[in-house]
């Protein structure tokens, strides 16, 4: 039984290197996540993101996507363990849309979750 301190954080910033001139002289580049119940005063605003699933495959076929619902952390052990809880996308098809060219996802659900 944990019975330690939860902290919920409503943004996430993380700070990568991207190789180009959009990012900036020396290629770093910063990125703000947000899981916001109240966003400006006018609502909710959760952040969508890409996580790497399969590092072997280019592209967005090595690539999910998941609505990130909450940040939170939490010590146990003297170890900081920093989460997320997300909901995932699956894929529709296994390529993109052919009349688009932009790949298709919808809320996954599993069947004992519907």
């Amino acid at each position: 039984v944990y019975e330690g301190r939860i902290h919920v954080y409503n943004s996430a910033c993380l700070t990568f290197f991207a190789p180009s001139n959009l990012s900036g002289i020396h290629g770093m580049h910063c990125e703000y996540i947000h899981s916001c119940p109240m966003w400006r005063n006018a609502g909710p605003c959760f952040d969508c993101v890409f996580i790497v699933t399969d590092p072997q495959v280019e592209g967005m076929s090595g690539l999910d996507v998941a609505h990130v619902l909450c940040f939170f952390s939490f010590k146990y052990q003297g170890i900081l363990y920093s989460c997320a809880v997300i909901h995932w996308f699956d894929h529709v098809r296994d390529g993109p849309d052919p009349a688009t060219g932009m790949w298709v996802v919808r809320p996954g659900y599993l069947r004992c979750n519907i």
